[in-house]
């Protein structure tokens, strides 16, 4: 049973990755004034859904092979261990995505020399999201350890959510806010994991099925922040009911065993192949969009065949797992 959990939580997770490397090629075609009529509608469903998905997957993980939660480690050894997982992998290649945009090409978004000093902690371009779910592990942690406070745990998270949206069409600024109403989508990832949703996956499918098209018919009316709600949550939990049987997929499965190599890889691979193509005068938006969405996936993979198979680049894996290093100095 537990290696058929990981299977689908693999699978959904390279589905939310998969996304994820789209929606980034595609916001990097409009800015670089390549465009298409269904941009914009793209860009808004790609947004309403693949990181509620993905911060939902998250939440799961924890609840199911989480260590806190179990009361195996202390709350300090499980900070310890997340600040390892997602701080030091940020700061890599965020410096890594500055210094080549600094000395090698810029692509879209200029870098300065003012970010060296503030890249440590403001989370520019997309690696906010390893900052971001870092945050909301250390706050969740605390509620994890507290088994009375399960309750105001989701009303917390809620009201940090109610609140961002409120306070986002005042101010921009609010980034920490903003990061943190993630936990919305990582507490409903941890709830459900802790519920058999298999034995009840009828009712389950009825009320997320009427909720998601609620969100549909008021789909260009609301604000992302409300899709997300309405569109991200439900088709999540929908997805997550279908595919959790399904063991096959392999290369979905594939990219979500890897999703973090992809993630940190193909922000890097989406620039250098959105400009050569553009350079050599391919303008068509959906070629563009599934080439580079293609080739930066199947770039990372490279990577990560790479460094399993070739003793001389076996170093290059604790970049993107620190943890691992660790766990085999401790042996």
């Amino acid at each position: 049973m537990k290696q058929s959990r990981i299977k689908y939580l693999d699978i959904l997770r390279g589905i939310a990755i998969i996304l994820i490397v789209i929606g980034h090629m595609e916001r990097g075609l409009v800015s670089a004034g390549i465009n298409s009529n269904y941009a914009l509608i793209l860009d808004k469903i790609l947004y309403s859904f693949h990181l509620p998905l993905m911060f939902i997957l998250s939440g799961m993980t924890e609840k199911l092979f989480g260590k806190l939660n179990k009361n195996k480690i202390s709350y300090f050894e499980y900070l310890k261990k997340n600040i390892i997982q997602l701080y030091i992998p940020y700061l890599i290649f965020v410096y890594l995505f500055w210094f080549i945009k600094m000395f090698i090409f810029s692509g879209n978004h200029e870098a300065t020399f003012s970010d060296l000093y503030t890249l440590f902690y403001s989370g520019k371009w997309v690696f906010w999201y390893l900052l971001s779910l870092l945050i909301i592990k250390v706050v969740h942690g605390i509620f994890e350890k507290n088994k009375n406070l399960k309750y105001i745990n989701t009303i917390f998270w809620i009201l940090i959510y109610i609140l961002n949206i409120i306070l986002l069409s005042k101010s921009k600024t609010l980034v920490l806010l903003n990061w943190m109403s993630y936990g919305l989508f990582y507490n409903v990832g941890y709830n459900i994991a802790q519920e058999n949703i298999h034995l009840h996956k009828s009712k389950y499918l009825i009320f997320n099925a009427i909720i998601l098209i609620i969100g549909i018919f008021t789909f260009n009316s609301v604000p992302t922040e409300i899709n997300m709600v309405l569109i991200g949550i439900p088709l999540a939990i929908i997805l997550i009911i279908i595919m959790q049987k399904q063991e096959k997929m392999n290369f979905i499965k594939l990219c979500g065993t890897y999703s973090m190599v992809i993630y940190l890889l193909h922000t890097i691979f989406t620039a250098i192949v959105r400009t050569v193509f553009i350079n050599i005068g391919i303008s068509n938006f959906t070629l563009l969009l599934l080439i580079g969405t293609i080739l930066s996936i199947l770039l990372s993979l490279i990577i990560v065949w790479s460094y399993k198979n070739i003793k001389l680049f076996n170093f290059v894996e604790y970049f993107f797992y620190p943890n691992r290093l660790v766990e085999r100095k401790k042996k």
